[in-house]
């Protein structure tokens, strides 16, 4: 950082991250005709070595005066650059186990190159007794995907066509704000906001064999409005009321339609078509002499999406990403610290939901309920010469 005087600050940032990842995974499988025995017995490996560089840079200024005014800009840039191998050998035994039927050997390369560049900018005055925010935010996010595929034939690797693709996917979000806060006699606060949201991507897989997702364009706009107020009755008492709308967006890989084998049997597919999801979400919190705090809240997910496990041709077994649900969630929230001795602190905090889940999964209904509880205490200690022992769970 650098002050250029008491007002105005200009800074950078930097991190550099190098990542190696070694994924091995073994499996048998017994396989049979309905009603009948064992015919024959499927062992296989995947051994997959992997590094990654995540690098990113940062460039800021800031400016902010005595009067409630304050200005303040970001310039990011990140680069994710992946790259992984595979080997898996995949091999058929008779029923016992003591005779190869046949053998099949895959190579995979997949490297993957995300570059993000994102800008916003935001201000914040005095306004009508109260603060005022504004600001705008534009983002652009491109990732590359190549899926080389090879079959291994006397240890010759040869491309394989049908499962080799490039997948390019490209998001653009152009967002603005507005946000307002005020305090009444000490008493009352309120906070209203509202932001813009527009998105435009586009999806887009080359292979050898065009498929129905080939190529998948969206263009949205989205409004999430948020509340909030707050008020003090007594000395004892206060309340405080909050909602809001957001968007969980499904992450890149997911939206990748390639297929990627785990085994001969087994393999992931992304979804191309999958959708954001949207959270309205309601507290009511009450806090008792400032360190008694009960919070109940409601929220609903709306286009949730979820693993999913399926089958295909009555013999493979893929797992992707879908939105098929909608998840209501209902809770309570307890916390307060609580003085055991004066050298004795604890922190308490207890969670309980309601969760329903509800799912249309291809015409099929489905209907889920169950109860979630957790509970976490933050034990501190003051020992002698300026030490503290913490102990959480």
């Amino acid at each position: 950082d650098y002050y250029i005087n008491s007002k105005n600050v200009i800074g950078v940032m930097a991190n550099l991250m190098l990542n190696r990842a070694d994924f091995r995974s073994s499996s048998k499988t017994y396989i049979n005709p309905v009603g009948a025995p064992t015919d024959k017995v499927l062992t296989a490996t995947n051994s997959i070595a992997g590094n990654s560089l995540n690098a990113g840079i940062n460039l800021n200024y800031k400016y902010e005066d005595t009067a409630g005014h304050s200005f303040n800009i970001d310039l990011d840039y990140g680069n994710f650059d992946a790259q992984s191998k595979s080997y898996q050998p995949n091999t058929y035994w008779n029923p016992t186990e003591t005779g190869i039927l046949s053998r099949s050997v895959y190579r995979n390369f997949t490297p993957t190159l995300i570059t993000i560049y994102t800008a916003k900018a935001d201000y914040e005055q005095n306004f009508l007794k109260g603060k005022l925010g504004l600001g705008v935010k534009t983002a652009y996010v491109k990732t590359d995907n190549d899926f080389q595929f090879y079959d291994v034939v006397n240890n010759t690797d040869t491309l394989n066509l049908n499962r080799s693709n490039h997948f390019i996917y490209i998001e653009n979000v152009n967002a603005g704000y507005l946000n307002y806060s005020r305090t009444f006699a000490e008493k009352l606060s309120i906070q209203l906001g509202l932001r813009a949201e527009q998105t435009i991507s586009k999806g887009q897989l080359s292979s050898a064999f065009p498929a129905n997702d080939d190529t998948v364009k969206r263009n949205y706009l989205n409004l999430f409005p948020s509340a909030g107020i707050s008020y003090t009755i007594n000395s004892n008492h206060s309340i405080g009321i909050t909602g809001s709308r957001r968007i969980d967006r499904p992450n890149y890989q997911d939206l990748n339609p390639f297929e990627n084998k785990l085994d001969e049997l087994t393999y992931e597919k992304g979804n191309a078509f999958l959708r954001p999801q949207y959270t309205n979400s309601f507290d009511l919190t009450h806090t008792f002499k400032q360190y008694f705090t009960t919070s109940l809240s409601y929220s609903r997910v709306k286009d949730m999406f979820m693993q999913t496990t399926d089958t295909t041709e009555f013999s493979r077994t893929y797992v992707t990403q879908k939105n098929f649900a909608s998840m209501d969630i209902a809770g309570i929230n307890i916390s307060f610290p609580a003085p055991v001795k004066k050298w004795w602190m604890i922190y308490f905090n207890l969670n309980a939901n309601y969760n329903k889940l509800q799912a249309d999964f291809e015409g099929r209904k489905l209907s889920n309920t169950y109860y979630t509880y957790t509970f976490y205490a933050d034990n501190t200690f003051t020992l002698p010469k300026d030490f503290s022992l913490n102990i959480s769970g």
